[in-house]
């Protein structure tokens, strides 16, 4: 069963149908085999929830296996952090709110240096209509790991554009571009890119960045600092977004 648990997290590294049917064969298999391992009993949850999120290898009622699963994991061990994030997640995507907070809390308590869980939950947290909250975790759980995933930047960009900072949503959309390419990007390239995350809608504020054409395949980062920081070239919104900002 330990060894389902540790196959398992290659689907957090490979998202794909092949490694999640995968996945969820050899925990359903280890939780057979050993039915008060919580851990096994919690990513099971979690390849559940992961069904109904991506739609890989749908199964009948994956919101509902993965409750069962979760609540498995937790009267097993009521004290395992994992579990609880489980049933967070589980409770999250079937829209019990409520209960999703009160287990994202616990899971938190539980295990508060675990800076991935504390991120992921204030994700949740922030999608869930706790918005400056949810922010605020993954605020500091960033700060515990500064080379954290791109992921990281959704819930600010997501806050900043539902506000109509779209300023601030362009920055963190910026950001997470670059993060994504390991600053090995082109001016082009982050135009194509940052277009994919902020959807045009039609608004006056919406930057255009289109900037003059000889420079856009040069690259956005021009060098690297001693301390490891990434110096970006300056960027510039075209004048017409200027004139039109209200």
């Amino acid at each position: 069963p330990y060894e389902a648990v540790l196959r398992s997290f290659g689907y957090g590294e490979r998202r794909t149908p092949e490694e999640h049917a995968t996945a969820r064969t050899v925990l359903e298999r280890a939780v057979h085999q050993a039915p008060g391992y919580a851990d096994g009993w919690a990513l099971l949850s979690i390849m559940c929830t992961e069904e109904y999120a991506t739609g890989f290898n749908l199964q009948p009622d994956p919101l509902g296996r993965a409750l069962h699963a979760a609540r498995q994991a937790a009267d097993a061990a009521p004290s395992n952090a994992l579990a609880h994030i489980a049933l967070a997640r589980a409770r999250f995507f079937r829209k019990e709110f409520q209960a999703f907070r009160t287990a994202a809390d616990r899971a938190i308590a539980l295990n508060p240096l675990d800076g991935g869980s504390l991120a992921s939950m204030g994700l949740l947290m922030a999608y869930s209509g706790e918005w400056e909250h949810g922010c605020a975790m993954v605020e500091r759980a960033a700060q515990r790991k500064p080379h954290h995933p791109g992921w990281y930047w959704f819930p600010f960009f997501y806050n900043a554009y539902r506000k109509g900072d779209y300023h601030g949503a362009l920055t963190y959309a910026l950001v997470k571009s670059i993060e994504s390419a390991r600053g090995r990007v082109t001016y082009r390239q982050l135009i194509q890119s940052i277009r994919r995350l902020l959807p045009t809608c039609g608004t006056r504020q919406t930057p255009q960045l289109e900037g003059p054409s000889p420079r856009l395949g040069r690259h956005f980062i021009t060098q690297q600092r001693p301390a490891g920081r990434l110096r970006p070239r300056a960027v510039r919104t075209h004048p017409a977004s200027r004139s039109r900002r209200g």
